[in-house]
């Protein structure tokens, strides 16, 4: 156990996400081994408050902040160099997610961890943290996460699979890019959703490199053959070719 640890708490009685998240961290790792680009989880207790009431808390790593925070820091688009970076980090913990038989199903900037990298020239190392809402990928439910990333897929016709985490992939790519949430970019006008029923694409600003637009037609096409699994995405030069840690 490490000197510093970073606790999410809850009342019991209201602590079976945490719980579960917990349970999906652990099934990954009994999968497919530990993972350096998922925030690592390093056990539970139960303690009491003054009350006698039981609390419920879940040791984590230790994370400096989100992604969603260094963006609102920054106020304006991240460097490309630094976006393939944390995109590579974030596309080895969604491969992990998707290798063990999950789907992530919240993908944000605010669910990406930055933890610092001591052992490296770079400051920080991007990993993939709340597990919450996390599902198996065979599980047919009414959608979960957060209704800025939804794929089209899932708004149309509540299909929540692997190539719905790679379309969140390419809306926190495009946010590291634009130093924006996606909405108005993508549409010019106020959307809950990125994708609208009415069936308008994605735009894809032509401000950012050739590169960066390739990638990201890789991840938001509307069609989910069409979409690279996170696998192939690793592959891609925007993210292959770039020294991470």
């Amino acid at each position: 156990m490490p000197v510093a640890m970073a606790m999410k708490s809850a009342m019991i009685k209201d602590s079976d996400s945490i719980r579960y998240e917990l349970k999906v961290f652990r099934e990954l790792n009994n999968k497919g081994g530990s993972c350096l680009f998922i925030i690592e989880h390093y056990g539970e207790e139960v303690t009491w408050i003054d009350d006698g009431e039981e609390v419920y808390n879940l040791a984590l790593e230790v994370a400096w902040g989100s992604l969603a925070r260094l963006i609102k820091i920054i106020g304006h688009g991240l460097p490309e160099s630094d976006v393939r970076r944390y995109t590579g980090d974030i596309l080895e913990g969604v491969r992990h997610i998707h290798k063990s038989g999950y789907v992530h199903c919240d993908l944000k900037p605010d669910n990406i961890l930055l933890v610092e990298n001591d052992d490296s020239a770079y400051t920080f190392v991007a990993k993939v943290g709340d597990l919450g809402l996390a599902k198996k990928e065979e599980v047919q439910e009414r959608w979960r996460g957060t209704p800025m990333y939804l794929s089209p897929e899932t708004v149309l016709y509540n299909e929540q699979e692997q190539a719905s985490d790679i379309w969140a992939v390419g809306c926190i790519v495009l946010e590291m890019l634009a130093g924006e949430r996606p909405g108005n970019h993508f549409y010019g006008h106020e959307s809950d959703t990125l994708y609208v029923v009415d069936g308008m694409e994605p735009k894809i600003p032509d401000t950012i490199s050739s590169l960066a637009r390739e990638f990201l037609g890789f991840c938001l096409a509307k069609e989910t053959p069409e979409r690279w699994t996170a696998e192939e995405l690793l592959s891609h030069p925007f993210v292959a070719n770039v020294v991470r840690y």
